[in-house]
């Protein structure tokens, strides 16, 4: 697949419901057309530019700009299996202990998502509902729809359903139907850990902190990794996380500017009071704000390949034409 557009460059990875069946974006990123601080508009990919090819594989911001990109394709859909069940609030570490235990069990062909949230105004849901805090699993099979629900449905048996929406869906209207949910013009805070495990102190730990959450649009979410993101190999390309097998996002979302300095601080003292069970590393894309460098330096973002890919930045604008542009982005979009 062929798709022109623009961009600053491919983002720190790009995580997705199948992941762990066929890696982040940047792992089926083919080729980069790229035009750099020279001016220069030049092809990178793995047998052309093949450093500036790497750095674009999870770099994040500040190497050029992006005029198109080329991808693999998998044979996925139309049609998908999915799992998404609602449990009780107050289950939450309940429900989080048992999908804990069972993702190791599930195939690379699912990418389970364990989410704290507020039911949003969907018209799908009944009215009385939208708002309620509740504990959202979720997960998509890659591959054919029929096979889908029995791979499915131990995400249906960790705790009291109070809500099951599994069932057969058109793979790409389900890529768009939280955007309603993170609504451009709105004020984002996305920050993130990686995890190796979820232990009974992070799980007690992760739920004291959604209970200060303070508005519905806000969220936490771990998605699994593994599979496919673990398979390529530390050094192939800057996305420098390849051993973590969970990513925790504490996703502060309002519209109000007044709220700045609350929604802000809830997801910094989150973010804080989690640190003691992540790896160190955090996810570019879910990096804070640009004054966060303390709790997201170089190292923790990039690694060992911070380095190198300081190097490749330098090669390419040795003016820091894109300085600026090389300081990880203020979250703006969608959760992902």
């Amino acid at each position: 697949m062929h798709a022109r557009g623009h961009s600053a460059t491919e983002p720190g990875g790009g995580m997705g419901v199948l992941q762990r069946a066929y890696g982040l974006a940047c792992d089926n990123l083919r080729s980069v057309e790229i035009v750099t601080a020279d001016g220069a508009v030049r092809t990178a990919s793995r047998d052309e530019h093949a450093d500036l090819f790497w750095a674009l594989r999870g770099g994040g911001r500040g190497l050029g700009v992006v005029t198109s990109f080329e991808f693999d394709l998998h044979p996925v859909g139309p049609q998908v299996a999915k799992a998404l069940v609602l449990y009780p609030y107050e289950q939450a570490g309940q429900v989080l202990r048992a999908w804990r235990d069972l993702v190791p069990a599930l195939p690379d062909t699912v990418s389970p998502e364990f989410v704290l949230w507020s039911i949003p105004p969907d018209p799908q849901i009944p009215a009385g509902m939208h708002g309620q805090r509740v504990v959202m699993v979720a997960g998509v099979y890659a591959g054919p729809a029929a096979e889908g629900a029995a791979v499915l449905a131990p995400l249906a048996g960790l705790g009291t359903v109070l809500m099951d929406a599994s069932g057969i869906a058109d793979y790409a209207t389900m890529q768009g139907e939280l955007d309603a949910a993170f609504p451009a013009g709105g004020r984002y805070l996305f920050k993130s850990h990686f995890m190796t495990e979820i232990t009974d102190a992070a799980v007690d730990a992760m739920i004291a902190c959604d209970a200060g959450r303070p508005n519905p649009q806000s969220l936490m979410v771990i998605r699994s990794l593994g599979g496919a993101v673990a398979r390529v190999g530390q050094d192939e390309s800057a996305f420098a996380h390849r051993g973590a097998r969970y990513n925790l996002s504490i996703d502060a979302g309002w519209t109000d500017p007044a709220r700045d300095a609350e929604m802000v601080g809830w997801a910094r003292s989150s973010w804080a009071a989690l640190r003691p069970f992540g790896t160190g590393g955090v996810y570019v894309n879910f990096a804070g704000l640009e004054d966060d460098t303390d709790d997201a330096d170089d190292a923790a973002v990039y690694g060992r390949g911070a380095r190198r890919l300081d190097a490749v930045r330098a090669a390419y604008d040795p003016d820091a034409l894109f300085d600026v542009a090389a300081r990880r982005p203020r979250p703006t979009g969608g959760p992902r």
